[in-house]
């Protein structure tokens, strides 16, 4: 079996939201498909500093910015999607 994976999904989660549950279902369907055990963590936006977003996100493996509009934080989304793009750290956003 592969190691494991940890993503952080930063968005502000809303539990009825169709693309926010459905990105939870995809990450089982993948793991399981693949037979790699995922792990994945909701990180709110306001959890991501402007600066020094690293020490809450270089825990992950992979970062996915989840879809919603607006954010409660702008500045921490854009700070998530930084520090993936200029560390060149796996990155999907939606």
């Amino acid at each position: 079996m592969a190691a494991g994976v940890r993503i952080g999904v930063i968005g502000d989660f809303v539990p009825g939201m169709f693309s926010h549950t459905s990105i939870n279902d995809s990450l089982g369907h993948a793991s399981e498909a693949l037979s790699v055990p995922v792990q994945y963590e909701w990180v709110p936006t306001t959890a991501v500093p402007k600066h020094g977003a690293a020490g809450v996100l270089e825990r992950f493996d992979a970062i996915w910015t989840a879809p919603n509009s607006p954010y409660r934080s702008f500045d921490g989304m854009l700070a998530a999607i930084e520090f993936a793009r200029t560390r060149d750290w796996p990155y999907v956003g939606t």
